[in-house]
């Protein structure tokens, strides 16, 4: 069974320091609509202004937060623009131009538009066998439909892979980088991100700058980056105390809150149990921030391998170290310290050791 549907998500986004930038948005409206909101795709601050006589214009400074949305919320159209110049706004068909960079902006939004309009509808119509919902699917349409995702995906990543690639001069790229980084694997993403890149510059870019960073250190054949953190006693450990010792260590970022992480917890405590005397140990790393609440969770579910936390939260220093910004996550050490794999879910944890510890 497919165990992710890939989906277009934004991440979090930072604010620049006040820096000049006007623009000056112009536009027709062929609906009823009163009128017509700009929404900016950073601060995600709504402005409005009024529709006459079936034209509308919006006047204003970016100030550093180039990229938004017009929409007509009666019609339900909107165009992506970057804001800076003379920009003309084409809601019916959702384009924005008169500039460069709003020109180049529309022809890559029209490049992934294509794919993602076969993706949608290639996902209406699999959507019950790729989820498992349609318990009627044979084996072989659910292999078909899996085959047939993968290749919506690699043509969905091809197109955006070369937009950051063949234009590293510009600065609208960026929230190409931004809305469609979830395409990517981690790997890709370390790959095609380069911080020389002009729209790398940008605010709307700079959360992802740190989470790469760590994606980095997981790289297959990285070594470990140590960190310390205390164990449910309170008594600080390194990383490394347990990691590069003649060991495979799972290091498995988890909470005592988190659904999905203990629904996790049975495929580690499989591969524990049948690998930990041949050569696997296993630390986990709690995002909690409650000390009662994850140890309960420890005794509760049985984890008899090492625990260690600082109890931030998502402020968790390992999870920014190391890249994580969802759990369950993990990453597989090697006897000397190297990174051989990352996020194995389910039977996937076993499988792998098998190959390594046959």
């Amino acid at each position: 069974m497919l165990k992710k549907v890939f989906t277009l998500m934004a991440v979090g986004t930072m604010a620049l320091g006040a820096t000049a930038q006007q623009y000056t948005l112009k536009g027709a409206v062929k609906s009823d609509a009163k009128y017509i909101y700009l929404r900016n795709a950073e601060s995600r601050v709504n402005d409005s202004v009024a529709v006459v006589n079936g034209q509308f214009t919006i006047k204003g400074d970016a100030q550093g937060r180039p990229f938004a949305y017009v929409m007509d919320m009666q019609a339900r159209k909107s165009a992506l623009v970057y804001l800076q110049g003379n920009v003309t706004v084409d809601l019916e068909n959702g384009k924005a131009g008169g500039t460069a960079e709003n020109d180049a902006l529309s022809a890559a939004v029209d490049k992934i538009a294509e794919k993602q309009q076969a993706y949608n509808t290639f996902m209406q119509a699999n959507y019950g066998v790729l989820s498992g919902r349609d318990t009627t699917a044979t084996k072989e349409a659910k292999e078909a439909a899996e085959k047939e995702y993968m290749a919506h995906r690699e043509q969905y990543m091809v197109v955006v892979k070369d937009i950051l690639m063949t234009n590293k001069t510009a600065k609208w790229p960026a929230i190409i980088l931004r809305n469609y980084s979830s395409l990517l694997s981690d790997e890709e993403m370390v790959n095609i991100f380069d911080a020389k890149a002009a729209y790398t510059e940008l605010g709307v870019v700079k959360p992802m700058q740190k989470k790469i960073e760590g994606l980095r250190r997981r790289l297959i054949g990285k070594p470990v980056t140590d960190f310390v953190m205390a164990d449910t006693t309170g008594v600080e450990h390194h990383l490394t105390e347990y990691v590069g010792h003649g060991k495979y260590v799972l290091v498995d970022f988890w909470a005592s809150w988190c659904g999905p992480c203990r629904a996790e917890m049975p495929h580690v405590k499989a591969a524990y149990d049948k690998y930990h005397t041949k050569g696997f140990d296993v630390v986990g790393v709690s995002f909690d921030s409650d000390g009662e609440a994850w140890k309960a969770a420890i005794k509760k579910l049985n984890l008899t391998w090492h625990h260690i936390s600082d109890l931030k939260g998502w402020e968790c220093a390992a999870g920014s170290l190391y890249g994580v910004t969802g759990i369950p996550a993990s990453v597989l050490f090697d006897p000397e310290g190297k990174v051989v794999a990352n996020d194995l879910r389910g039977d996937d944890l076993s499988k792998k050791l098998e190959e390594l510890l046959k």
